[in-house]
């Protein structure tokens, strides 16, 4: 197996020096005065990145996330430790970072290609690439101090993708961008994954992380809290976010062990979901459900004042911790104006996909921007579904087959939802 990331025990530090002449100071004592404090950004972090893999790095800010991808990057060495980093890197992490702010943004490209080694001759041949793909028209012969930080984020990734990397490192910088750009790149990012090449990600977006990314790390305060597959690892992120939400509002669910636990329930309570209801299309309430039967999950809600915006939404989850879907009134675009007293939604899945097994479903109401939870309540309802199906999988997933001879017969077939063998 060749990896292309090799990250043994690294330690990064940092002198802080309240004043800028403590320097001075302590360099003419000869060390026989300290004038600065030592911050540990990273501690003893070890990892390996196979190529052609997705990594995702994760964390609160501070967390050291920045500080490895300079490591990585070449900008900074690890102060303990030693980190190893085959093939060419390119890097897009903070905006306007190796930029000249008063040069124009075509000047810029030349510059930002040469440091990465690359010719005159060969940077004329991608100019036009990296132009057409930034969008940036007449601009690029512009000064880039006129530019916007979403202008930058087009220059910046223009040139990252189009200098032939071997390795991607993408810190944060896509979240400034407009959200055409952003699918444009997050496509780009899918082909460059395509080609067998690596690429290192950094977002405060789950989703973003969850659907970039094979495998992800959790830093916290410098070190390595969980490391694994991205949605294992992101909800376990995600709980412990939650419980620090929980905390500074009163409702510590943290156990003495500092272990985290499953967080079953959080909030603020100015909602809350009072009672959840599994119902067939005629309204009858059960917990077991057939192949393909319409699914209704209501959630019985009281809003104790009016409460703008709700974002309520629903996800299952099989047994084993594996996400099967979830999504939300925001995302989906169906979200009330208010909500206040009593009531209840459904959400419905006709004709529900999914294979047999037992399922736990997480519900909840948060506030408009998922900043904070009004009631969520994590997987504490159960479900089962019964299906005599041969195929396997989380869900069914409707397809057909396709024959093709060479004397120029062609002959479709379309699987059946509902084959003999379930129909007998």
């Amino acid at each position: 197996m060749e990896y292309v990331i090799e990250a043994n025990n690294i330690s990064k530090k940092y002198d802080i020096y309240p004043h800028p002449f403590d320097r001075v100071k302590e360099l003419i004592s000869f060390g026989r005065k300290k004038y600065h404090t030592e911050l540990w950004a990273l501690k003893n972090i070890s990892f390996n990145v196979k190529r052609g893999e997705s990594f995702g790095f994760i964390g609160s800010n501070g967390a050291g996330k920045s500080t490895l991808l300079r490591l990585i990057s070449g900008i900074s060495k690890p102060t303990k430790g030693k980190i190893t980093v085959k093939g060419r890197v390119s890097a897009l992490m903070e905006l306007g970072a190796g930029f000249h702010h008063e040069f124009t943004g075509r000047d810029n490209i030349y510059m930002n290609c040469s440091i990465l080694g690359m010719t005159k001759e060969e940077t004329d041949q991608r100019m036009d690439k990296i132009i057409e793909f930034s969008e940036l028209g007449d601009f690029i012969d512009r000064p880039i101090k006129i530019y916007s930080t979403g202008m930058f984020m087009r220059l910046g990734f223009s040139v990252a993708i189009n200098t032939d990397p071997e390795i991607l490192l993408i810190d944060e910088i896509l979240a400034v961008g407009d959200e055409y750009f952003q699918s444009k790149c997050y496509k780009k990012i899918k082909e460059f994954r395509e080609q067998g090449k690596t690429v290192i990600f950094v977002s405060h977006s789950i989703n973003a992380v969850r659907g970039l990314c094979d495998r992800v790390m959790w830093l916290d305060n410098g070190k390595m809290r969980r490391i694994g597959d991205s949605v294992r690892v992101t909800e376990d992120y995600l709980n412990f976010q939650r419980a620090r939400i929980g905390k500074s509002l009163g409702l510590d669910n943290q156990d003495e062990s500092g272990e985290i636990p499953k967080i079953t329930r959080q909030g603020t309570r100015e909602a809350e979901i009072v009672k959840v209801e599994f119902l067939n299309e005629k309204g009858e309430k059960k917990d077991l459900f057939k192949f393909n039967e319409t699914l209704i999950v209501r959630l019985h809600f009281i809003a104790h004042e009016r409460v703008e915006t709700p974002n309520m939404g629903v996800s299952i989850w099989r047994n084993d911790g594996v996400l099967c879907y979830g999504s939300s009134s925001a995302k989906d675009e169906t979200s009330l104006e208010y909500i206040k007293g009593e009531g209840y939604l459904d959400v419905i899945f006709p004709e529900c996909p999914l294979m047999a097994g037992e399922y736990e479903i997480s519900v909840g109401i948060y506030c408009p921007r998922d900043l904070h939870p009004y009631d969520f309540h994590n997987r504490l309802y159960k479900l089962r579904v019964a299906s005599g199906r041969r195929d396997e999988g989380i869900c069914y997933i409707p397809h057909r087959y396709k024959y093709v001879f060479k004397d120029g017969r062609t002959i479709e077939k379309a699987a059946k939802k509902f084959p003999s063998y379930l129909t007998k």
